[in-house]
C-alpha cells in the first residue's frame, strides 16, 4: 500500500506500520495490543468511515466493562450508549483488547461486509474460496485467524444478506456467513483457539478507503450461496434436513428440567449433570438455560454456574460461554418472557427481543502435546508475591492490627507502578480500588497522605488511585434472601465504579462489615467469594479481602475463622501477626498460595511513612528455619570433609551443593540458613591457603 494512501487514511499510518504489518503482527503479538485502546479511539472519534468496537482478550466477544462484553452494542437503542464508550478507549484500560470492525449498512457499519467462510476441510475452503472470487471478484481484504479458514471483506448496499450455509460430513461441519447487519468481525487480536494473532493476508481494512474496498450486490451474494452449496455437494458435503443449523443449539435443543441455579448445582453434584464424557453437551445446556433465564442480570448465579464448570476444564467453560451467548439471542424461558411482558406494559417503546439465532457449537479435540511445541507458554500472572491477578487474596489480622495501612500501601505502590512493595518485586501496576468500610472520607484522607508522603504527592495518583469509604454508612454487599444470598446496591454502586477505574487491585475492607450473612454457612460463603472472583476476573484484577480471625484462629495462629469456604475459596491467604514484645513488630506470612511455600513470610516494622520489611523481603517463619537449618546440619556432617566453600554463590558453595540434593529446600533458604548458623558459632568461616590463591570454606564452630 501506498505512502499516499496511509496518510490519506488518518490513523491508517498508524494501523499499518505498527499495528497491522505482517511482520509485526506474526513476530511480536505483545506489540500487536499495545496501541489498540488508542487506535479505537482514534477511528471511531476521528470521523473515519469505520466502525470500530474493542473485544475482549482471548475472545471474539465486543467488550466494554462487564464481563459478558456489551450484549447490546448491536441495537440501535444501544447507540448512543455505545458511542459514548468510544471516549474512554484509552491505551492503558484496553492495552489487551482487540479490534472489531462493525458490519452493516450507513452509520452502523460504514457499509462493511464480511464474507466469513467457516471450514477446516482445506479442498472445501479452497473451493469456496474460489466460488466467491468469480462470483463476487476478488479483494485485497483478506483476514486469516486459524486456516484454512478466513474471511473476506467486501462493501454491500441495502440491508439482507442470505442466510447462513450449513454442511456437514460425517462428524466434521462447515459453513458459510454473511456478516453485515448487527454482526462484527475481529480485525485485530489474538485467537482464542489458535492463541496467535490474527494477520491480514494482502492489505488490512483499516488501511483502505471506502472506494477501495469491491462492491457486492445482494444478487451476487445469492448466486455464490448457490454455487457454494453446490462446490460442498461436489466433495461429499451435505447439507442438513430441513437446512437447520446443524448442532442442536437453538429452539429445539431439550431444555434442562431445572428451575434454579442452586437445582443445577445440585445435579452435578450428584453426578446428573456433568458425568465424565457428557460434559461437552452439559457446558452447552447450561449455557443456553443461563442465557435463556437472562442470568447476565445476576452476577452471583452466573458466577457460581462458571465457578462449577471451570473445574471441568477451559474447554467446558468456553462451551459454557458459547452457550450462553446462544442462549441470550433465543426467546426467553416462560417466566422471564413474563417479566419482560410486565416490563413491557409498564414502559414506551421497548425493543423487542433479537430473533432466534443457534450458530453451531465447535466440538471438543483430543489434543497432542506435540501441538505446543513451539507455542509461547502463557506465564501465571500475579501482581505481587503470592497474590494472583484474576482471584481473591485473603489478607486475615485481627483489630488495630494494621492490614487496612498495609493494603492501602499496597495499592499505591500498584497506582504509583513502583517496582518493588517490602522488598518483593512487583509483577503488574495500574489503577487501585479501595472499598474501605470502617473509613470516611476525613479519615482515608490523613491515612493516604501520610503514606504518600504528603498530600502534594496524591496529585501525582492521577487518577489511578480510587477509595469508596463507607463508614457511617450501610456498607453491605449481599444480604441473606430466601434462597440464599443477594446483591445489594452497594454492590451495583462498585460494579459501576469498576467500570470506570478498570482496577489492576481491588481492596475489600473487611468481610464482617461487607458481608451481611452468616459467616459458617458455607454455601453462603462460597456464593460471596464467587462473586468477588467474577468480579476480578472480569479485570484481570487481583482481589484482596480483608478478615478478621475467630478467636479459635488468633488462638491457633493460622488466623482461620468462620466456614472454612472463606479460605478454600481464595486463591491465597495471609495473615498479619504482632508481636507482645515489641508493639512495632509484624510478620505477613503466607497461610495458601498455590504457587509458593505456605510459611514464606516478611518481616514487618511500624515507621512513620508506614510498614517496612527489615531484612531484603521474604524470609521464612520460625519453624520454617529451623527445618532448614536443621537439614543444613544433617548435609553438613556428610559433606563436611569436601572442604564446601563458604561461597552462597559458588557451585561448590554448601547452599548450592545442598539444594540440589534437596527436595523441598531451595538454595536461597539453605543460604540464609548458613548465615543463621554462623551467627549462632555452630558453624564458621576459615580462610586458608597461600596469599596468592586464599580461600574461604565452612567448618564446624564452637558452638556445635
Amino acid at each position: 500500500m501506498s505512502n499516499e494512501k496511509s496518510a490519506a487514511g488518518g490513523t491508517a499510518a498508524l494501523f499499518q506500520t505498527t499495528h497491522f504489518n505482517n511482520v509485526i503482527v506474526a513476530e511480536n503479538p505483545s506489540k500487536l495490543n499495545a496501541l489498540t485502546g488508542s487506535v479505537c479511539h482514534q477511528a471511531a472519534m476521528g470521523g473515519r468511515w469505520l466502525r470500530t468496537i474493542p473485544i475482549q482478550p482471548g475472545t471474539k466477544r465486543p467488550g466494554r466493562s462487564n464481563r459478558d462484553g456489551f450484549p447490546g452494542w448491536n441495537k440501535p437503542w444501544n447507540q448512543a450508549q455505545y458511542e459514548g464508550q468510544a471516549a474512554g478507549w484509552t491505551a492503558p484500560a484496553y492495552k489487551d483488547f482487540g479490534v472489531g470492525v462493525r458490519c452493516g449498512p450507513g452509520d452502523v457499519g460504514g457499509g462493511v461486509f464480511g464474507l466469513d467462510l467457516d471450514a477446516l476441510d482445506e479442498p472445501l475452503a479452497a473451493a469456496w474460496r474460489a466460488a466467491a472470487e468469480r462470483e463476487l471478484g476478488a479483494t485485497p481484504f483478506v483476514r486469516i485467524g486459524r486456516a484454512p479458514k478466513l474471511l473476506m471483506v467486501y462493501r454491500l448496499a441495502g440491508e439482507a444478506v442470505p442466510a447462513k450455509l450449513s454442511l456437514s460430513k460425517g462428524e466434521e461441519t462447515a459453513g458459510v456467513e454473511f456478516l453485515f447487519s448487527g454482526r462484527q468481525f475481529v480485525g485485530s487480536g489474538v485467537h482464542p483457539d489458535t492463541g496467535k494473532p490474527y494477520f491480514w493476508e494482502d492489505e488490512a481494512i483499516f488501511d483502505a478507503r471506502p472506494e477501495d474496498v469491491p462492491s457486492i450486490t445482494l444478487a451476487q451474494l445469492e448466486t455464490f450461496r448457490e454455487e457454494a452449496r453446490r462446490a460442498g455437494e461436489a466433495l461429499g458435503w451435505r447439507a442438513p434436513e430441513g437446512g437447520q443449523a446443524l448442532a442442536p443449539a437453538g429452539p429445539g435443543r431439550p431444555t434442562l428440567p431445572y428451575q434454579t441455579v442452586a437445582e443445577i448445582v445440585a445435579a452435578i453434584e450428584a453426578g446428573k449433570l456433568g458425568a465424565p464424557g457428557r460434559r461437552h453437551d452439559a457446558a452447552l445446556d447450561i449455557g443456553l438455560w443461563a442465557g435463556r433465564r437472562r442470568l447476565d442480570q445476576s452476577p452471583f448465579e452466573l458466577a457460581e454456574l462458571e465457578w462449577e464448570i471451570e473445574t471441568w476444564g477451559d474447554g467446558h467453560i468456553r462451551t459454557f460461554r458459547n452457550g450462553f451467548e446462544m442462549g441470550l439471542k433465543l426467546r426467553p424461558d416462560e417466566a422471564v418472557e413474563r417479566a419482560l411482558l410486565e416490563q413491557a406494559l409498564n414502559a414506551v417503546d421497548l425493543p423487542t427481543l433479537p430473533a432466534p439465532a443457534a450458530p453451531a457449537a465447535s466440538a471438543p479435540r483430543v489434543v497432542a502435546a506435540s501441538e505446543w511445541a513451539g507455542r509461547a507458554v502463557v506465564p501465571a500472572r500475579r501482581l505481587w508475591w503470592v497474590m494472583p491477578r484474576g482471584r481473591v487474596t485473603e489478607l486475615i489480622a485481627d483489630g488495630s492490627s494494621g492490614k487496612t495501612t498495609l493494603a492501602i500501601q499496597l495499592a499505591l505502590a500498584t497506582a504509583r507502578g513502583e517496582d518493588e512493595f517490602l522488598g518483593v518485586p512487583m509483577e503488574a501496576q495500574g489503577p487501585a480500588f479501595l472499598i474501605l468500610a470502617e473509613n470516611d472520607e476525613d479519615e482515608s484522607h490523613r491515612e493516604m497522605s501520610k503514606l504518600a508522603g504528603g498530600a502534594d504527592r496524591l496529585a501525582d495518583l492521577d487518577n489511578r488511585f480510587h477509595s469508596f469509604n463507607l463508614a457511617g454508612w450501610d456498607a453491605a454487599l449481599v444480604r441473606e434472601a430466601r434462597h440464599g444470598i443477594g446483591p445489594t446496591a452497594r454492590w451495583r454502586e462498585i460494579e459501576t465504579a469498576c467500570a470506570n477505574i478498570h482496577p489492576v487491585l481491588i481492596v475489600f475492607d473487611a468481610a464482617a462489615d461487607l458481608f451481611d450473612a452468616s459467616e459458617n454457612d458455607r454455601a453462603q460463603v462460597r456464593h460471596f467469594m464467587r462473586a468477588l472472583t467474577a468480579l476480578a476476573m472480569q479485570y484481570d484484577a487481583a482481589v484482596l479481602l480483608l478478615r478478621h480471625p475467630s478467636r479459635a484462629g488468633m488462638r491457633d495462629g493460622d488466623g482461620g475463622g468462620g466456614s472454612t469456604a472463606w479460605r478454600n475459596s481464595a486463591r491465597a491467604s495471609l495473615t498479619l501477626e504482632g508481636d507482645a514484645k515489641d508493639p512495632d513488630r509484624r510478620v505477613l506470612t503466607v497461610r495458601k498460595a498455590n504457587r509458593s511455600r505456605a510459611g514464606e513470610a516478611i518481616a514487618l516494622r511500624w515507621t512513620q511513612g508506614g510498614y517496612a520489611a527489615t531484612g531484603d523481603g521474604k524470609t521464612l517463619t520460625d519453624d520454617r528455619m529451623k527445618e532448614v537449618e536443621a537439614e543444613f546440619l544433617a548435609l553438613f556432617e556428610r559433606h563436611s570433609g569436601r572442604g564446601l566453600s563458604a561461597s552462597h554463590t559458588h557451585p561448590a558453595g554448601a547452599p548450592h551443593i545442598f539444594a540440589a540434593q534437596s527436595a523441598t529446600t531451595s538454595k536461597a533458604e539453605f543460604a540464609t540458613a548458613q548465615e543463621r548458623l554462623i551467627s549462632a558459632e555452630r558453624i564458621k568461616v576459615v580462610t586458608e591457603g597461600p596469599d596468592s590463591k586464599r580461600r574461604q570454606r565452612l567448618a564446624w564452630g564452637a558452638g556445635q
